[in-house]
C-alpha cells in the first residue's frame, strides 16, 4: 500500500505562493494595454486611400521603397477580382486580389466567403502591410456597396 505524502506547512505556503504570484503576473498581462493593437486600431479608423488592387501593385513594383512609404501601416480600400481564395497555414482565411494582394482575414470572418468564388469582384478594406511575394495586407473586411 501507498501512503499520501504530507506536505509540511512550508511546503505548502511556497505552493500557495508561487501560485499567487503566477496568478498575478497573468493578470498585469490581460489587463496591460496592447500598444500594437492600439496602433491598428488608430490606424483602421483612419479614412482609407482608395486604390484599385492592379494601381497598388503598379506602385509597388515602379519603386517598392516610396509605395512602403505612401501605403505601409495605412487602411487601403482596395478592389480587384479573385485569383485566390484559400487558408493560410495557421488557418485564416485570404484572398488574393489580380494575382498580386493578398487580403488576410481574422478565422471568425470564414464564413462570409461562401458566397465568393475565382474571377469575382470584391472590395476589401485593410491595412496595406509590404510586400513579400504579394503585397500584403492584414486586418481585412469585405466591403458592401
Amino acid at each position: 500500500m501507498s501512503e499520501k505524502k504530507k506536505w509540511s506547512k512550508g511546503q505548502k505556503i511556497a505552493v500557495y505562493t508561487i501560485f499567487g504570484l503566477l496568478s498575478f503576473v497573468i493578470l498585469i498581462i490581460a489587463i496591460a494595454p496592447n500598444p500594437e493593437k492600439e496602433r491598428i486600431e488608430q490606424a483602421k479608423a483612419a479614412p482609407p486611400i482608395e486604390i484599385g488592387a492592379a494601381d497598388l501593385y503598379n506602385q509597388f513594383e515602379q519603386n517598392e521603397i516610396a509605395a512602403g512609404e505612401n501605403f505601409a501601416g495605412r487602411p487601403i480600400l482596395t478592389s480587384g477580382t479573385i485569383t485566390e481564395i484559400a487558408k493560410d497555414i495557421t488557418g485564416r482565411p485570404y484572398i488574393i486580389l489580380n494575382g498580386a494582394v493578398q487580403c488576410s482575414f481574422a478565422s471568425k470572418d470564414a464564413s462570409q466567403f461562401a458566397h465568393l468564388s475565382k474571377g469575382g469582384f470584391v472590395k476589401i478594406k485593410g491595412l496595406c502591410s509590404r510586400k513579400m511575394v504579394y503585397i500584403q495586407m492584414k486586418e481585412c473586411e469585405l466591403v458592401n456597396e
